[in-house]
């Protein structure tokens, strides 16, 4: 039956195929006109202007899976024990294990962002990790990670400029939006081919920690039969910005792409960093009440596709008014508000009962008013009982359809042809000096190392790292305080093995997921796709992702079975990503990604691929084959990718995979394993992450053209880190060490004495908070994270502060500039002022050195800053492990006590703006004169830092901390809190510290011992503690 609206129609019932392919043009909507005359058939009349931009975004490739569900469904395996929840949702839930009683689960999530990136590579390489986190967010989970698996053009080919353009703007959007939000990178890998010349691709992927009761779906709950419920929106104001993504996304690039730049949504890290705490206190909130809910993140579609979509998951209605819609101008047409890609938004279904105290969390406690112009949570809309979808504006009914109409999509039976039969290859010519040849590969875009990108990413925030990226084939994480369980985390994908053989080339790929799972002692859990490929109207192209899509699955079958008759290695998430096809009509090599999550039992047992001692026997496990197609040595002898891939024997695989799973520590297998997959034998023989070390710092050969030049600016705003489940104070002895067992001085020395009270400050955009408390707790100190807009008669509780690090508001101006301004600032100097403790972290050190607390000669006035950093040949954010040495200045009795004068004390550094510099000489003099560089870098040996890396930032007497003339205030640009535990320690240190590490392996009580950035919270600690005792004898 027709629905009734009242607004304006456009009239396309009337038209012929021609002309109504011109007034789709004409109007922006991408929509074929057997697409469109569907959309009359459901409707049975005449689409309004918002009811089109429904469907033509609804429908759209990105959003519909219209061509590729059906084969996703015949092939893929999506069901295993490991499973809680598979494709359907926004991210899948795999099993992990339990703790304490509790059950967890890993969410992960895997998207590609890849025309956006092309066209505005920053924006958009920033807003695909935007997206996925909020894809993972929205199930309940604690982002824990993200990963990105990136394809490149030629950059010393005929497009080279645009090439590294694009190469620069990507790493740089994907390390401003990650570091800014405080999730740490856990890897991805990178891949140079020139048919990526005019279509790079980038892909995503995230992970997150959820309770298994906890997980939230993407649905209006079945109570809301029962009492009223309504929709809420959150976030960012809706603007213009990412107006008509999805459609962009879903079909070919073309000469016009500055004119396709108000397709790219606009990233904002600070924001979604405030909303992921914020959702966090409002869903521990909800699931406190009982309250069943309803929560989803808002990406293609907008409002229009989130709220239909959580309607008619749960067989519901929806009213939505767009007059009630947060705008950022006025004028927004209605289209636009009700479809516009607006990102940091998430919208929640809640009882009507508890809305006003939903509202009262986000707009109040978190005050997203405040902290961002135009942010809010506001009611926007009611559920239906029935099916019926409404959308209304001023006054008028500008949707009014069935649910189901609008999400039901729409199938298209693509056609397929086989590709044409290669030629034999010629034979390769003799190799005369292979030594040559072995250093001319190492050298190579595809080989060599991706230390120069990886040092850009934060891989140590959140402080559950016990493999990163770059030292094993997988990373390893423990993202459970006091728990052996850990997770191992991979992502790969060859377009030249799937462009050689579509089907073996994929299975190849999860193959090589699969052995860098278990390199590491991982047990294979899961599998998330993205299909990368061009026109699926091309019937080649499609004929190519079909038997990709077979490929992957017969592997994941054969490959993922512990044992003749177990499950599969289920594909839990992904994307399909079409038209990656240049305005040329050069598709993109056929470029599956896959990643791979593996269950660790005790990540104590880890270990990286880096010999760990001289004389190591290196053995060579599996069959050796003379096939060398579309490898790098045959592009390397002749130029050519073609050839015969190697053959895979999926039962002889399956029984190899099985092997290396039952290896222990006691196994003596040194550095247990390196697979061997995109650069076969020489893939052991890339440049070395010396990581700490700094070693081989300089850029290989290729990476120095992409290293020059760059600009890199201010980084994004804010970054978002989530607490542990309805806990905010960290009381002493909180974790499985407490500081009893520390081989420090004991802040528990002073029995039968309260412990003292540290608040760690919560500005927004600090990323450090949980983390920073966890470490205070494991000294002794009773940690209570304190937002900033607590009441005033909350600071003088405290004997302790401490500023952790992040983006405190998005570090506008300067960092810290803005943070210095807070009135819980001003209460903390106060505070110092009668003697008590500050610390600062990073930014923290940033915001103390703004407000003038450091070094304080003229408290109030700024008498130095922190510059960005200066080394050669790079610009912006750094991450990277250093030494350091402590002085004997006047900070000494508060943060430096338990430091030995000669230890070298590793620690890790994130920071793009580090540098303590001061343009007043006389304040040079005097911080020099006073002693107040409390703790310097240095070089490994303990000697001078006297050039980059062991003097990462250039500061005036390679300053680490610096404190105040009374010695209680201290500026740290390090970051104690990520090596605080040995465990977060990498293992191939080139120290005393990493050797510790390394006799650690299998020793899970040790390595959830102290770590060598525990001394400076040891030292406060035991000088606290002292200080509490004398006050309790008064």
């Amino acid at each position: 039956m027709q629905q009734a609206v009242n607004a304006p129609v456009l009239p396309l019932g009337g038209a012929d195929d021609r002309a109504l392919a011109a007034l789709l043009k004409r109007e922006g909507l991408r929509l074929t006109p057997a697409e469109a005359r569907r959309m009359l058939s459901l409707l049975k009349r005449d689409p309004t202007r918002v009811e089109a931009t429904i469907f033509d975004t609804m429908w759209s490739e990105h959003c519909s899976y219209k061509s590729s569900r059906r084969v996703l469904q015949a092939h893929l395996p999506t069901e295993s024990p490991h499973v809680i929840l598979g494709p359907g949702e926004d991210a899948g839930v795999v099993r992990f294990g339990t703790h304490e009683g509790v059950e967890f689960a890993i969410v992960i999530a895997h998207e590609s962002h890849n025309h956006p990136s092309q066209i505005v590579p920053t924006e958009g390489a920033a807003t695909g990790i935007g997206g996925i986190v909020r894809d993972v967010a929205c199930m309940g989970a604690e982002v824990i990670g993200v990963m990105d698996s990136l394809r490149f053009g030629n950059p010393d080919g005929p497009r080279a400029a645009p090439v590294r353009e694009i190469v620069r703007g990507v790493i740089d959007g994907i390390w401003q939006y990650g570091d800014a939000l405080g999730v740490p990178n856990l890897g991805g890998d990178v891949f140079f081919s020139p048919s990526f010349d005019e279509n790079c691709l980038v892909n995503v992927v995230a992970l997150g920690l959820v309770r298994a009761d906890r997980v939230v779906r993407s649905r209006v709950p079945e109570a809301a039969r029962r009492e009223p419920y309504v929709l809420v929106l959150i976030g960012k104001p809706t603007d213009e910005t990412g107006f008509g993504g999805a459609s962009f996304a879903s079909a070919v690039l073309d000469e016009n792409a500055e004119g396709q730049r108000g397709h790219v949504q606009v990233p904002d890290p600070f924001l979604k960093r405030v909303l992921l705490e914020a959702n966090r206190a409002v869903l521990d909130w909800l699931h406190g009440q009982g309250v069943s809910f309803g929560f989803k993140d808002l990406g293609a579609g907008g409002i229009a596709c989130a709220s239909s979509e959580l309607a008619a998951a749960g067989g519901f209605g929806m009213d939505v008014d767009l007059e009630r819609v947060p705008v950022a101008q006025k004028g927004c047409p209605p289209e636009v508000i009700a479809c516009s890609e607006t990102q940091e938004r998430f919208a929640l279904v809640v009882p009507e009962r508890v809305a006003d105290r939903v509202l009262e969390l986000y707009n109040v406690t978190y005050a997203l008013p405040e902290v961002y112009q135009g942010a809010c949570a506001a009611v926007i809309g009611r559920v239906r009982t029935d099916s019926l979808y409404r959308i209304m504006h001023g006054g008028q009914a500008v949707c009014d359809s069935p649910v189901e109409v609008i999400t039901a999509g729409i199938e298209h039976v693509r056609a397929t042809r086989p590709r044409p039969p290669a030629p034999k290859p010629p034979p390769l010519p003799p190799v005369h000096d292979h030594e040559a040849l072995f250093t001319r590969m190492t050298q190579t875009m595809n080989l060599a190392s991706r230390e120069p990108i990886i040092r850009y990413y934060d891989t140590e925030v959140q402080g559950r790292m016990v493999i990163r990226a770059g030292e094993a084939d997988a990373s390893v994480v423990a993202p459970i305080p006091g728990s052996k369980l850990g997770f191992a985390v991979t992502v790969d994908g060859n377009p030249w093995w799937v462009a050689a053989d579509p089907y073996w080339g994929t299975a190849h790929v999860v193959c090589e997921v699969l052995r860098n799972l278990v390199s590491v002692g991982a047990e294979p859990a899961a599998l998330t796709d993205c299909l990368n490929f061009g026109n699926p109207e091309d019937p080649e192209v499609f004929g190519d992702f079909v038997q990709s899509v077979r490929g992957l699955g017969d592997a994941a079958r054969a490959l993922g079975r512990d044992g003749p008759s177990g499950p599969p290695v289920a594909v839990v998430s992904g994307n399909v990503s079409f038209y990656n096809e240049a305005p040329s009509g050069r598709a993109v090599e056929p470029s599956p990604i896959v990643a791979g999550l593996g269950i660790v039992a005790d990540w104590s047992s880890a270990v990286t691929s880096a010999t760990k001692r001289a004389g190591s026997v290196i053995v060579l496990s599996g069959p050796r084959q003379d096939r060398l197609g579309a490898s790098q040595l045959r592009f390397a002898l002749g130029g050519r990718m073609d050839g015969p891939l190697p053959e895979l024997d999926f039962d002889r695989g399956a029984r190899w995979l099985r092997g290396p799973r039952h290896w222990t520590p006691d196994t003596d297998l040194g550095s247990r394993e390196h697979h061997l997959g995109v650069e076969t034998v020489l893939g052991s023989a890339r440049v070395p992450l010396r990581g700490a070390e700094g070693a081989a710092e300089r850029p290989p050969g290729p990476f120095r053209a992409l290293e020059r030049g760059r600009d890199h600016g201010r980084p994004y705003p804010g970054r978002a880190a989530i607490p542990d489940p309805g806990r905010r104070t960290y009381p002493g002895g909180h974790g499985p060490r407490d500081a009893a067992a520390l081989p420090l001085r004991s802040a528990q020395a002073h029995r039968g004495v309260r412990m003292a009270n540290v608040a760690v400050l919560q500005i927004p955009g600090v990323n450090c908070e949980y983390e920073t408390a966890r470490a205070l707790g494991a000294v002794g100190l009773n940690a209570r994270i304190v937002r900033w807009n607590e009441p005033a008669s909350v600071w003088s509780e405290f004997d302790a502060y401490v500023l952790p690090g992040g983006f405190a508001f998005q570090d506008r101006i300067r960092a810290g500039a803005v943070a210095a301004k807070l009135s819980a600032v001003d209460r903390i100097a106060a505070e110092a002022e009668r003697g008590k403790p500050v610390l600062g972290i990073c930014n923290g050190a940033q915001v103390l050195v703004e407000a003038g607390l450091v070094p304080g000669f003229h408290p109030g006035r700024v008498e130095m800053a922190l510059a960005p950093n200066r080394a050669p040949r790079r610009e912006g954010y750094l991450c990277r492990w250093t030494w350091l040495r402590a002085g004997q200045g006047p900070g000494r009795d508060w943060f430096a006590a338990l430091a030995e004068p000669d230890h070298v004390i590793p620690m890790p550094i994130a920071h793009g703006e580090g540098r303590f510099l001061t343009a007043d000489p006389e304040v040079r003099d005097r911080i020099q004169k006073e002693g107040l560089v409390l703790y310097r870098f240095v070089a490994p040996s303990g000697g001078p830092a006297q050039a980059f890396p062991f003097d990462p930032n250039g500061a005036m007497f390679q300053a680490a901390g610096i404190t105040n003339v009374a010695g209680n205030i201290l500026a740290f640009m390090p970051h104690p809190e990520r090596a605080a535990w040995l465990r977060q320690v990498p293992m191939d240190l080139k120290n005393d510290w990493g050797g510790r590490r390394r006799a650690a392996v299998g020793q899970w009580e040790a390595l959830e011992g102290p770590g060598p950035g525990r001394v400076v919270f040891a030292s406060l600690a035991s000088k606290l503690a002292s200080r509490v005792a004398e006050g309790a004898r008064s």
